[in-house]
């Protein structure tokens, strides 16, 4: 293998966005999440859409060496969330450049483990891993315009015109608030006592569910 010095390389740089796994061999984040722990220390390949880039952290080890993780959370077509961690320094640093909502990834050979912490499926980069950044295929092109039209949140949805707090003197319970929403379509406020019982903060959803 010799180093090609010729001034032409750029018209192969196209190599770099195609995909080293064929399109067959994706598995969904869904099928990760539903297998759990029987998925643990098996190696998968995933076609996914960058949703957050977490700041990189110094972590020391049990036996005193010092590493770095960065973790980014990516989503597709069946979930919204899946962590993968990055052990290495410089991949870390290429990490950094990748945009939320815009970056799709081919990852070819992810380790799975177990995050007992989180509670959930965790996708490790391995030695391993290859990593295709915004592949030329239809099916990433197809996942960025599905992550672009599915990533929003509450107030990029609609608007809100919030009023006066102290204007605000109507108590309400939950179920009466739901009942009067399916009422009428226009704003209203109140004041709820009520304790969150689920708040995604890794979903789609924009709405928060509480108990009454």
């Amino acid at each position: 293998m010799l180093l090609h010095d010729v001034k032409d390389s750029m018209k192969y740089k196209y190599l770099l966005r195609i995909p080293t796994c064929p399109r067959h061999m994706y598995i969904n984040i869904e099928d990760i999440h539903f297998s759990g722990k029987n998925m643990c220390g098996k190696f998968c390949s995933l076609l996914v859409a960058v949703r957050c880039v977490r700041s990189t952290k110094l972590i020391k080890t049990k036996i005193g060496r010092e590493v770095f993780l960065k973790e980014i959370i990516v989503m597709d077509k069946t979930h919204p969330t899946l962590a993968v961690r990055i052990w290495d320094r410089e991949l870390s640093e290429r990490a950094a450049q990748w945009i939320p909502k815009k970056t799709i990834l081919a990852l070819s050979n992810v380790y799975l483990e177990w995050n007992n912490f989180k509670r959930s499926m965790t996708a490790v980069v391995s030695n391993k891993t290859i990593i295709t950044e915004d592949p030329i295929t239809e099916e990433a092109n197809d996942l960025k315009i599905y992550t672009n039209s599915h990533s929003i949140g509450l107030f990029t949805k609609i608007n809100i015109n919030i009023p006066n707090l102290s204007t605000i003197t109507e108590t309400m319970t939950c179920k009466r608030i739901l009942v009067k929403s399916n009422e009428i379509s226009s704003q209203f406020t109140a004041i709820v006592y009520a304790i969150v019982s689920k708040f995604n903060i890794d979903g789609l959803s924009p709405l928060v569910l509480t108990k009454w």
